[in-house]
């Protein structure tokens, strides 16, 4: 047997039994974020009808209005900390939507009345997608499942890996796209399993990249971070030097006694005004028992990512750190930064939100395709080469 031969058994010995292991939380994984890819339009929907609607208006109430009306609501309180304030609603990964309500503290507050529309809601407009989201992110198992799916999804890649080495369009084009629909049943799950793989099992490799990403799990961002850096290195000899785009970050100055915390209002426009045409994903407010920083999360026109950041001192408004996640030179931290909109499906709009729920439903049919051509294999035991039909035309 030659070399090239022996090679391919190995690539799909490897590709047959990591499909059969993986296979059901594949499916799972696949299936939930089909259902996840229109959540936040469903789950706006939901809450405007559990909740009620907001009604979009010329101009939204400070922020400082909407927060002093919460702590408000807090008067035998004095413990009560905000946290975090999403000004433009916890879910979103493109422009800001007027029609969305704030989150603020422990309210979801209309940001044109101040009306408070719930307390303590949950993050879904409805428990089913609320069961979903943790069925895809965590398998109802917590934080082990979160593990469980990172360790899945890193030996995914390698499945997805290994089927674009087998596709048998590396050797004729037209044989890697051609379906014999009265074939042989073997030969038309075979057929099936080639062209779903290819044309939708590669960009499944995206939102499972990102999920390991996401996952904590060792060893995978050390891995991402090993491939890229060469290429940086290359690209850094042949680029020219650029002003850094990330400041020093400096400490917040104790307070003089007296001395009053900047306005929130203030502080907003300060970091609207550091990025421009960034919107405001989210506010970290700190304690007002200690001197401390606005962190902003900010999110990029271009890449839809909440990739950049600006951190203002509490009171005296000054900028100690300027964060611009689109202007960074590291290919590593560009993917990083880059991986909510290749995860979700929202760099194309709605065309490739569209692409993500077939792509969320190959591995259904990669596996039942799959569990087919392994059983009719079995059959014919007569058959000693495992790779022969890889090499059919």
């Amino acid at each position: 047997m030659s070399k090239s031969k022996k090679f391919r058994d190995v690539i799909f010995n490897l590709h047959r039994y990591l499909g059969l292991v993986l296979g059901l939380i594949a499916i799972i994984a696949g299936l939930t974020g089909s259902l996840l890819v229109f959540m936040h339009e469903i789950d706006n929907f939901v809450l405007a009808h559990k909740y009620g609607a907001v009604i979009p208006q010329e101009n939204r109430l400070p922020l400082s209005v909407l927060v002093d009306r919460v702590k408000a609501a807090h008067p035998n309180d004095p413990d009560f900390q905000l946290g975090r304030i999403f000004p433009y609603g916890v879910y979103y990964n493109s422009a800001p939507k007027p029609d969305v309500p704030a989150t603020i503290g422990d309210f979801l507050v209309d940001p044109y009345t101040g009306k408070f529309l719930a307390q303590n809601p949950s993050w879904f407009g409805s428990e089913f997608f609320g069961k979903v989201y943790e069925l895809h992110v965590a398998l109802l198992m917590g934080d082990t499942g979160v593990y469980i799916l990172g360790v899945a999804a890193s030996f995914m890649v390698i499945l997805g890996v290994t089927g674009i080495v087998l596709w048998p369009g590396w050797r004729k084009l037209s044989s890697g796209f051609k379906i014999k629909w009265n074939g042989h049943p073997k030969r038309l799950n075979f057929d099936i399993h080639k062209v779903v793989g290819i044309i939708l099992g590669i960009v499944l490799i995206l939102p499972v990249v990102t999920g390991a990403m996401w996952s904590g799990v060792p060893l995978i961002n050390p891995l991402i971070d090993a491939i890229f850096t060469p290429v940086d290195a290359v690209a850094a000899i042949f680029t020219p030097q650029t002003s850094q785009t990330v400041d020093s970050p400096r400490k917040a100055l104790t307070p003089a006694p007296g001395q009053t915390p900047f306005p929130l209002d203030a502080i907003v426009q300060k970091a609207e005004a550091a990025l421009p045409n960034f919107s405001i994903f989210s506010i970290d407010v700190p304690s007002e028992s200690q001197a401390g920083t606005y962190d902003f999360r900010m999110i990029s026109p271009r890449t839809q990512s909440w990739d950049s950041e600006v951190h203002i001192a509490q009171y005296t408004g000054e900028i100690l750190q300027v964060v611009d996640g689109t202007k960074t030179t590291s290919l590593s931290v560009r993917f990083s930064n880059y991986s909510v909109p290749l995860h979700y499906g929202v760099f194309g709009g709605l065309c490739t939100k569209i692409l993500y729920v077939f792509v969320g439903l190959s591995p259904a049919i990669l596996l039942v395709t799959g569990l087919n051509m392994f059983r009719l294999r079995r059959r014919r035991v007569s058959q000693k080469n495992p790779v022969d039909l890889f090499d059919k035309s």
